[in-house]
């Protein structure tokens, strides 16, 4: 099922089942046990669920899609119905925080602002906290290889989902973080599966290796000007 901020409705998630290299598996990795986490787009909440289950955390939810998150809310100590891109949709946030975690798992490349996004996720961090952001790959080398085919078609689903408003590269995404006064300390590699034969080299590059991205950031004393 599409969904708003790119999170599909997982009615039988099992984290035991992905890849290790999966971008769930990857993310979920990130976060401490007992933490309050924020997530953004929190879909039927199949990773709030695992969250709260095996982590032990406290989980406060936002989504924009009252049907498919009404799924999530036994999964979650509050849920918030709202639109990122919108101010008031803060408050309400702001009115949990501060938060351990903040979870972004492909959600900041479907919004109008995603920079200004990070910069409020920072915001409502406590100091110490960490962002754990995951994003589709723009230079992931399929991609690359389409672009250089003269090929660009929107899609369902994907890299070129036709719900995306931005795109991000792994040092676009590093330094949008870093903008935002968050500091990269850790990242994953989703590489879709693939040519396994190019896996040796292509682990070389991880800005064509990755598929999809996820970064963990930590909350710095203050933002770069």
């Amino acid at each position: 099922m599409q969904r708003e901020f790119g999170k599909y409705d997982w009615n039988h998630f099992n984290y035991d089942s992905l890849a290790k290299d999966h971008i769930d598996r990857l993310t979920l990795n990130m976060i401490p046990a007992y933490s309050k986490v924020l997530e953004l787009g929190c879909a039927t909440g199949y990773h709030s669920q695992y969250l709260q289950e095996v982590k032990h955390c406290r989980v406060i939810g936002v989504d924009a899609e009252k049907a498919v998150a009404a799924k999530a809310k036994s999964h979650l100590q509050h849920l918030i119905i709202a639109n990122l891109d919108e101010q008031k949709t803060w408050l309400k946030i702001k009115r949990h925080a501060p938060y351990d975690v903040v979870l972004a798992s492909n959600v900041i490349e479907h919004l109008l602002d995603p920079w200004l996004v990070l910069e409020k996720i920072r915001s409502v961090l406590k100091p110490q906290g960490h962002a754990v952001i995951a994003v589709p790959n723009i230079a992931f080398w399929r991609s690359r290889l389409r672009l250089l085919q003269g090929e660009w078609e929107y899609e369902d689903y994907g890299i070129f989902d036709r719900t995306h408003t931005k795109f991000f590269t792994l040092d676009s995404l590093r330094q949008a973080l870093i903008n935002a006064g968050l500091k990269p300390i850790a990242e994953g590699y989703d590489p879709a599966g693939g040519a396994k034969w190019l896996t040796p080299i292509l682990k070389l590059f991880p800005n064509a290796y990755a598929h999809q991205i996820v970064i963990k950031a930590v909350k710095t004393a203050c933002t770069t000007s």
